[in-house]
């Protein structure tokens, strides 16, 4: 009955997050929705965090215990609700007292927390956050009404998967409940819906019919004599010139994960057919141009756009190409290729157009 009361309260906290998140900012293409499943740790020895990894003192369970249901709000903020169960192992510490039978513990939890990437890291997989709410909880029947504190960090495998690891310490908040302080440790995975969303293809364009016009028969006219004129000279810078730039136009780019000015190994194979095209071409001198998307801060933007061309520089620079052949420049979010402004929502493919790196040949 209580794991059935617990799931009811969570449904009802969900129902209600959604309809606020609705009302303040509609429906989206990108959506701020995310998911987790985990396990859940209770730590009621008593010891305030003394004996933070002593594990004996820890209740669980073998079977998932923990679901959360979360709404990212933007600016680094975002509310979820968490729901809880878990088991009191006999022969422990709880309240103050080592049980003597099993008992049973649920718990019900609403919380804001704030992501901390923006100091700490310039990392997109690294993301953690400090969070603070209220919730309720059951310990050995008591009904307790709790502050909640912690900490935690998402480590994303992918733009729409994390693991995360998180703790948080609960307090009582009611003159009864101040003996009832304990502290939850969870680990546990993190999804959005674009985990599971097909990308559909492009609809292909029907062929267009040209239409045949019929041309007049040629009129025959005399040749004329034509006096033999010199063949001009042939002008070999030029035609470098033109080689160069066309071969230029054909190299592949770098486009940046969100918040990344590291290249990845896919990245890294790209500027290897940039190396090959300096190698081959040895009076080519090139001015490394990057990007950033509109999403953050426009100066941080502009910090970020010139770490990525300082990126590619460096390894272009360890691949045995002169430091001297290059020029890397930034420019932040001052030049995107489409409407994607701070203004504007877009989806995360419409955000990536705007995180590359262009590459220009610098003539002497």
């Amino acid at each position: 009955m209580k794991k059935i009361y617990l799931f009811s309260l969570l449904m009802l906290a969900m129902g209600s997050l959604s309809t606020i998140t609705a009302q303040s900012s509609g429906e989206s293409k990108e959506s701020g929705w995310f998911f987790g499943l985990g396990y859940n740790f209770i730590d009621d020895s008593g010891s305030a965090g003394k004996d933070a990894f002593k594990f004996d003192n820890w209740h669980s369970t073998a079977y998932p215990n923990r679901l959360n249901i979360g709404y990212n709000l933007g600016s680094g903020f975002a509310i979820q609700a968490i729901g809880t169960i878990n088991t009191l192992k006999e022969g422990k510490p709880a309240q103050g007292m080592i049980l003597t039978e099993d008992e049973d513990y649920w718990a019900v939890d609403g919380m804001l927390s704030y992501q901390l990437n923006k100091f700490f890291t310039k990392q997109g997989w690294f993301d953690p956050y400090l969070q603070v709410g209220m919730g309720g909880s059951s310990l050995i029947n008591n009904r307790v009404l709790t502050f909640n504190a912690g900490a935690g960090s998402n480590f994303w495998l992918s733009d729409n998967f994390a693991i995360n690891l998180n703790t948080m310490g609960k307090w009582g908040i009611n003159k009864d409940d101040k003996g009832n302080n304990h502290i939850q440790h969870a680990a546990g995975i993190v999804f959005k819906p674009g985990l599971f969303a097909k990308k559909k293809p492009a609809p292909v364009p029907p062929p267009v019919e040209e239409e045949i016009v019929s041309e007049p028969e040629p009129v025959v006219e005399p040749t004329p004599v034509v006096e033999a004129t010199p063949e001009p000279e042939v002008d070999e810078e030029a035609i470098l010139r033109e080689n160069m730039e066309s071969d230029l136009s054909e190299l592949r780019r770098v486009y940046y994960h969100f918040d990344s000015a590291t290249l990845t190994s896919e990245d890294k194979d790209i500027v290897d057919e940039l190396v090959e095209y300096m190698n081959k071409y040895p009076t080519a001198v090139l001015d490394i141009k990057s990007h950033a998307d509109s999403r953050g801060a426009k100066d941080y933007n502009l910090d970020l756009s010139q770490k990525r061309s300082q990126s590619i520089l460096d390894y272009a620079v360890s691949k045995g190409i002169d430091r001297s052949r290059f020029k890397s420049e930034g420019f932040g979010e001052t030049q995107l290729n489409n409407h994607c402004s701070d203004s504007v929502k877009c989806t995360s493919a419409e955000h990536r157009e705007n995180r590359r790196t262009d590459y220009e040949l610098i003539w002497k």
